[in-house]
């Protein structure tokens, strides 16, 4: 039986059919799994960023992005999307495989993480989604992310790629 749950976001909300029942203490055994190391252990770090609040993730999420070069989203007959409370959508991105695993639960549950490289992702997929009137959600965790346009997420990378070109 489906029900409707609403969670709190940094600046929206979403509405998610289904019942979510993951947190980084509560995770179901197969979302555990996958961020476990050899000794059952969850990875520490991993486990550290996704408690982090929404703006510190957004900060951890920039300097990944740039640093590997790629962004995440979860793919499966076309990309997962979700809607605020006012109904803008939104598309989600992580900065990692793992964090990505992690959210493909619920109506996300078939879905898979799939890679964008990063040059793609500001060339093509960010004037896309501008163009499309989308909002962007950066890192949920199932709990909340930074929702912000564009523009925002446009300025933040090219200010993290120049600073990271001056320090080598």
């Amino acid at each position: 039986m489906k029900q409707e749950t609403d969670m709190v976001m940094s600046t929206a909300t979403y509405k998610l059919l289904g019942i979510i029942e993951l947190s980084i203490n509560m995770m179901g055994m197969e979302k555990r799994e996958k961020i476990t190391g050899s000794d059952g252990m969850i990875n520490k770090e991993l486990e550290a960023v996704i408690k982090l609040p929404a703006n510190k993730r957004y900060e951890y999420f920039i300097k990944k992005v740039v640093d590997f070069e790629e962004v995440w989203g979860l793919y499966h007959d076309g990309w997962a999307i979700s809607q605020d409370d006012t109904g803008k959508m939104l598309m989600p991105f992580w900065p990692r495989k793992e964090f990505a695993e992690l959210c493909s639960i619920g109506e996300w549950s078939d879905y898979t993480p799939k890679s964008i490289e990063l040059d793609e992702f500001i060339n093509d997929w960010l004037p896309g989604i501008k163009e499309d009137g989308y909002k962007l959600s950066i890192f949920w965790n199932n709990n909340d992310s930074a929702v912000l346009e564009v523009d925002t997420l446009l300025r933040d990378l090219e200010t993290e790629l120049y600073t990271s070109k001056l320090t080598f």
